[in-house]
């Protein structure tokens, strides 16, 4: 993956009983040139691509599974046996040079208090997060469809999971 400019992925978004939501486009910013190692799963996985074992890894058909409405919502948790990254194991916090200091920032998720843990799930922020700074990598940002971002955020959960089924539709790469 090319590291001197920032790669572009998109999601479409689905929300069960709601034809209005199909088609939904969330355009996401990689910042692959300061976290290239991270960025690389996202967007590997983003395109349907296969890790180092052959298992074909792909957001398409995931769920936005979390939502903590005064935090982020959640996704990607890629429903397979065995590894879910693209290097076939947990990988690495890269940096944490990225604040969560505004709405729209996004990163991987990990296992709670194990450093070098991130797989495939991610977060949106809603609001500045500043508990996650150096805990959790952020490593892009939101640049359009932070609408239907507010709109996910609007349903109702219980227990921080959606009432509603909110998939992922489709996902690939963006061309500026």
């Amino acid at each position: 993956m090319d590291t001197n400019r920032n790669k572009y992925v998109y999601f479409k978004s689905n929300i069960e009983a709601d034809e209005n939501s199909k088609n939904n486009k969330v355009i996401l910013e990689l910042f692959n040139k300061n976290l290239p190692f991270t960025c690389y799963n996202f967007y590997k996985i983003s395109l349907w691509e296969k890790n180092e074992e052959g298992t074909s890894l792909t957001y398409k058909g995931n769920l936005i599974h979390g939502i903590s409405k005064n935090s982020f919502i959640q996704g990607g948790d890629i429903q397979i046996k065995g590894p879910k990254s693209i290097y076939v194991n947990n990988f690495i916090d890269e940096n944490y040079n990225f604040k969560l200091n505004t709405k729209g920032i996004f990163g991987m998720f990990k296992k709670v208090n194990r450093k070098h843990s991130n797989e495939c799930q991610f977060y949106i922020t809603l609001y500045p997060l500043k508990s996650f700074d150096g805990i959790f990598v952020a490593f892009g940002k939101v640049i359009q469809g932070y609408d239907i971002i507010e709109k996910i955020l609007e349903m109702n959960a219980h227990l921080q999971r959606p009432v509603k089924q909110i998939s992922i539709s489709n996902c690939g790469e963006f061309i500026v």
